[in-house]
């Protein structure tokens, strides 16, 4: 057994130990070795003799042995796990480490010895126990080295036959790029639906509402009372001013047919009365101024005479121009001052009767009553409101349309509307000379029938479609990804000439317009290259895939 193994105290000094004597060079004697530093045990009959040795000489430590098999198992204890009795002087370090071979079948036959002195039989420094570990690593270096050097000295295996590549390629689910001149933008402007006419009705004089005749909701037909006001004051003075028109009126017919034969011949005797009298008094005087002549009579009657005469002239010339009048008839002047005021009763008279028909409101067309604002017993003043009509007829919608845009509308077209859920067709009907300053959009004014689904106040959307001259591609929007400086990019395959497999490019596009779920692109891509339409996340650029082509 060389005594390079041996991993006692002496396993560290330049001298190894005396496999002859079993003792270690620093010790006389094997019985000072066994009390100092401890007899090597070489072979397992050399250490039962040690143990029997040490035994009969009742040494107070136990022997400390090493074995020479590498098959032992090495196993760590405290120092504190000693026997009692052990004596043996720990190392100068201060520790020790504890190792006993399993396999040594002398441990556990020392006389006298604890039962962890007889299973711990050996005690070896730190310094020691690292170099046997040194060693220790040195073999299983030495031991990779060949193993190494034997697998290298085999022969090379075959290299196996690689496969293709497009066996190991994804499938591409593709489409083929085709492009078109143009595309369709289909443009919505909103708007609102409203009745062709809508009207706050309320009465034009004021007064007490005396009833309301319809409620909120009703259909009323044109000329149907809606509400009333008390009419009793109106209609006193409309009797008032009836009886002064009659009166008037009787005026002006007896001046317009002239007075009766009756009158007419009183008149006419009453002047040839007037006139004999007259003659009468004229005799008289006569006689008198003779009287006077003859110095018979007195200067007092010749003056009475005359008095006499010249108040009958006077009379006569009346009573002939009342004559002359009755005969004539009335003077155009007198008429028409009695015809004005005529005129002007009856004027107050159909004054007051338009009141008393003001006093009942009515529906100026057919419609519905939208809105009721008050009740029965208020006061009103004149056009305040009661209800609010809008006609039930035609509808009308009003949509605000760009400036840019109003060109392609034209007065008599038929457009598409879509309100709420119902598409309807519309007809416009005018444009709005001017441009709404809140908006800065024109008013289109369509009509269209009035249908039971249709209410006014409801959002209407015109549907616009405008062809854009540009060339591009139609492409789904899964086939886009996000590119840089506001791009998007879509994955090609193209074929490669050498292998036959086709291997996927990029393509910076430019987004023109979307329309649900397809969009309007142009770029570098070229018509009739194959696209990848879906799965993009699964490939980039260089990789090999297998194209799946897909007609729609």
């Amino acid at each position: 057994m060389s005594s390079a193994l041996c991993a006692c105290s002496c396993a560290s000094s330049a001298t190894p130990c005396n496999a002859a004597t079993w003792s270690c060079p620093r010790t006389s004697s094997p019985s000072t070795s066994a009390s100092a530093s401890g007899p090597c045990t070489m072979a397992p009959s050399a250490s039962r003799a040690a143990a029997s040795t040490s035994s009969r000489r009742g040494s107070a430590s136990p022997s400390r042995s090493c074995g020479s098999r590498p098959a032992g198992l090495w196993t760590a204890w405290a120092g504190a796990h000693s026997a009692p009795n052990t004596t043996s002087t720990p190392p100068t370090n201060g520790y020790a480490v504890r190792f006993s071979l399993m396999n040594t079948p002398a441990l556990g036959r020392a006389e006298g010895a604890a039962p962890a002195a007889r299973f711990f039989s050996a005690i070896l420094t730190m310094r020691q126990f690292l170099a046997a570990c040194r060693i220790l690593g040195l073999g299983a270096l030495a031991l990779a080295v060949l193993v190494l050097g034997a697998g290298s000295c085999r022969p090379a295996a075959r290299p196996q036959k690689a496969e293709p590549r497009s066996s190991r390629a994804l499938p591409a689910e593709v489409m083929r790029a085709v492009l078109v001149p143009s595309y369709e933008q289909r443009t919505a402007y909103s708007g609102e639906l409203q009745s062709r006419r809508r009207s706050m009705l309320g009465f034009e004089l004021g007064g007490r509402v005396q009833a309301l005749l319809v409620d909120e909701g009703e259909l009323v037909r044109e000329g149907q009372p809606l509400a009333r006001l008390d009419p009793r004051s109106r209609e006193a003075l409309l009797q008032q001013s009836s009886a002064q028109l009659a009166a008037e009126s009787a005026v002006l017919k007896e001046l317009s047919r002239g007075a009766r034969s009756e009158i007419r011949d009183g008149a006419r005797a009453q002047v040839a009365e007037l006139v004999a009298q007259l003659r009468l008094a004229e005799i008289q005087l006569a006689r008198r101024q003779r009287e006077k002549g003859e110095g018979i009579a007195a200067q007092a009657r010749v003056d009475e005479g005359l008095a006499k005469r010249d108040a009958l002239a006077a009379r006569l010339r009346q009573a002939r121009s009342r004559l002359a009048e009755l005969e004539n008839g009335t003077r155009p002047e007198r008429l028409a001052a009695q015809r004005a005021r005529v005129d002007a009763l009856s004027a107050q008279q159909r004054q007051l009767q338009l009141d008393v028909e003001r006093c009942q409101l009515r529906s100026p067309f057919a419609g519905r009553i939208a809105s009721r604002y008050l009740d029965e017993g208020r006061v009103v003043r004149p056009g305040e409101p009661v209800f609010e009509l809008v006609e039930s007829g035609q509808l009308e919608a009003r949509i605000g349309v760009p400036q840019q845009r109003v060109a392609q509308f034209r007065v008599g077209s038929e457009h598409a509307l879509r309100v709420g859920s119902t598409q309807c067709k519309a007809r416009i009907r005018s444009l709005s000379p001017i441009v709404d300053p809140r908006t800065r959009t024109v008013t289109v004014i369509f009509e269209l029938e009035a249908e039971e689904t249709l209410r006014p106040g409801a959002s209407a959307r015109l549907l616009a479609t405008r062809t854009v001259a540009s060339p591009g591609f139609w492409l789904p929007t899964s086939a886009l990804s996000k590119g840089i400086r506001g791009l998007w990019s879509c994955y090609v395959l193209v074929p490669q000439k050498d292998s036959g497999a086709h291997r996927i490019e990029r393509r910076e596009l430019e987004l023109l317009h979307t329309s649900g779920e397809r969009v309007f692109v142009r770029g570098s891509l070229r018509s009739g290259e194959l696209v990848v339409r879906s799965g993009i996340h699964r490939f980039v650029a260089g990789q090999v895939a297998v194209p799946r082509l897909r007609q729609d």
